[in-house]
């Protein structure tokens, strides 16, 4: 075939590619691997490798990545092809600042390298290259996005290399921006980097790669880092057309890959490359099987483990290094919280140990402060359970995080100081709470952070300001725990209500007095009173010509004399004084003498 012909059949191979590669979403990858084979890919793979690194197509990088494994154990000339490609782009956009293009291309090269057709010698050279320019920003963010895609299949591949990474970032002295900054403490707050990979329609299984890897070296030199010199869509031609036409028919009656009618239904799918004997090769199908543990072994060496831990440690701050060191990943964190609680309330009394341990926890990363919470309200919710001794200890602890404000105030809005909603386990835990924020704050300052703006609607529970009997409840209570300078502002409260009160009661009288006086007017004009008859004039005694009212007459009282009511007979008291008694002794002795006698 002569050149013109050769260029007219590479021009309709870069379309069909084109067109058929634009198609591809999550939901097709077996179907656009199918019609890609309809034209010769052992000609027109160049085309296919420029179409995967534009990536103009709807699917995620994952399922581009499972599209060139798949062409790439049919064809294994394109595995190097597009490996080569990626990495000379990559570093030629990262040489010339465009990040936008280079972080694209960098995620598609940390998908192929987790589905196997990059060998991890790659990752590891880039990542030593973006490392050693640890001040500059881009370099970091180019790191963590590698660890974000290919994070977990490089541990398990290399643990002793991935920790030396996550030790290099943990000990970054540049300044990071905040967006760089919260995704790199995310990445470095996780024991295990979550699989990425994006399971889609028909790809839900995974292909092994059946050829080596893509390995490069990657020189420290700016001045290698350039595009290849051959351009992947410039036509190039054949002299030996022939024999890739035969290559190309070769391969399509050694390979089938059987479409699956439903993701669930399928079992196997077969793929076959050129071999002096081709034979269709079956691959099985990768299916999830995931084993529950019922027993709880591990959660309880987890959890022994811990406790271990804590009482191996001299100091707070040796628990809290040891404990950070085993990156815990947070959805395990308030395990941790939960055995530091329950060692706490085990001990006689209420040791600085644990509390200094959870502020270094909390110090660490923002990740803490959540299990913290959780815990709280569980202990909280279950207070009944715990006997007075390990309440007082749980108040100080907690007590301890809420001065240090590692633990806001908005904990409090749990608290409900009344006394149908309060129970004696509650007013207990609230009042070691209290007396460890004064230990360490002292009760001015604790005052004025109860009395900023923010907390306010947090507190409505613990300083009530409508219902008097809850004002006057919580008042009793702050002043007999020796904290009545906090309920200054409540009694200020329930003066103002009980004025409030005491004036509508006058109101309430005032309307009341002024609705009787109304309806005895009204009852007054419906009813008048009858007029009392004046007396008679007389003629006056110093102007006989004139006439003055006649006065009155007096009305005597009817009470009869004493004879009267004895029936006409008077009293028959006898006499009293000396004459009776006289008369009772002899009269001869009491004959009165005369004067004359001698």
């Amino acid at each position: 075939m002569d050149e013109k012909a050769q260029k007219e059949q590479w021009v309709a191979i870069g379309e069909h590619v084109q067109g058929n590669f634009q198609k591809l979403d999550n939901t097709n990858l077996i179907e656009t691997f199918h019609n890609l084979f309809k034209v010769n890919l052992v000609i027109g793979k160049r085309l296919l490798a420029k179409a995967v690194l534009e990536d103009e197509c709807e699917a995620s990088v994952h399922t581009i990545s499972q599209l060139c494994l798949l062409v790439n154990n049919v064809l294994p000339s394109f595995g190097p092809l597009i490996g080569q490609e990626i990495v000379c782009r990559f570093l030629h956009d990262y040489k010339n600042k465009n990040h936008a293009e280079g972080r694209r291309i960098l995620k598609l090269l940390s998908s192929l390298y987790k589905v196997g057709l990059i060998h991890e010698i790659v990752i590891l050279q880039l990542l030593q290259i973006l490392l050693s320019r640890e001040n500059e920003q881009d370099s970091i963010w180019d790191t963590v996005i590698i660890l974000r895609f290919c994070g977990k299949k490089l541990q398990d591949a290399n643990p002793r290399a991935y920790n030396a990474i996550r030790d290099k970032l943990e000990t970054l002295e540049c300044p990071l921006d905040s967006n760089i900054k919260t995704e790199l403490e995310d990445l470095l707050d996780e024991k295990q980097l979550e699989d990425n990979v994006t399971l889609v329609h028909h790809s839900a299984v995974i292909v092994p790669n059946r050829y080596p890897p893509f390995s490069t070296s990657i020189s420290q030199d700016e001045n290698f880092w350039d595009l290849p010199k051959e351009n992947l869509a410039r036509f190039k031609y054949h002299q030996n057309l022939n024999d890739l036409e035969e290559e190309y028919d070769e391969l399509k009656r050694g390979f089938s890959v059987q479409e699956p009618v439903d993701a669930s239904e399928q079992e196997e799918i077969q793929v076959s490359e050129t071999e002096p004997a081709p034979e269709a090769t079956t691959v099985p199908v990768v299916k999830p099987y995931t084993v529950k543990d019922m027993t709880s072994s591990e959660n309880i060496e987890f959890k022994k483990k811990i406790y271990l831990v804590l009482k191996s440690s001299l100091s707070g701050d040796e628990a809290a290094h040891k404990l950070l060191k085993l990156r815990i990943p947070d959805d395990r964190k308030y395990e941790i919280v939960d055995i530091v609680v329950k060692s706490s309330i085990q001990e006689a009394t209420y040791s600085k140990f644990y509390g200094i341990l959870g502020e270094r926890l909390c110090s660490s990363h923002r990740s803490w402060k959540p299990a913290f919470l959780q815990i709280f309200n569980e202990n909280f919710q279950n207070l009944d359970d715990f006997e007075p001794a390990q309440l007082r200890i749980l108040g100080k602890f907690w007590g301890h995080m809420v001065a240090t404000d590692y633990i806001g105030l908005e904990v409090l809005s749990n608290f409900k100081l009344n006394e149908e909603e309060s129970t004696p386990p509650s007013r207990i835990f609230l009042k070691f709470i209290f007396q460890e924020c004064v230990a360490e704050l002292n009760a001015q300052e604790l005052k004025e952070r109860l009395q900023e703006e923010y907390i306010q609607p947090y507190l409505v529970g613990l300083f009530p300001k409508e219902d008097p009997n809850h004002i006057r409840y919580a008042i009793n209570y702050f002043t007999a725990i020796g904290l009545g300078l906090l309920t200054d502002d409540m009694r200020e409260t329930l003066d103002t209500i009980e004025e409030k009160k005491r004036e509508e009661a006058r109101i309430k009288q005032e309307e009341e007095m002024r609705r009787y006086d109304e309806e005895r007017k009204e009852m007054e004009k419906q009813n008048p009173p009858r007029e009392t008859p004046k007396p008679e004039s007389r003629p006056s005694r110093y102007q006989p010509n004139s006439s003055v009212p006649a006065a009155p007459r007096r009305r005597r009282s009817i009470t009869p004399p004493r004879y009267k009511r004895n029936g006409g007979r008077r009293s028959i008291t006898p006499p009293r004084g000396r004459f009776r008694r006289e008369r009772s002794r002899s009269p001869e002795r009491f004959k009165k003498k005369s004067r004359y006698q001698g």
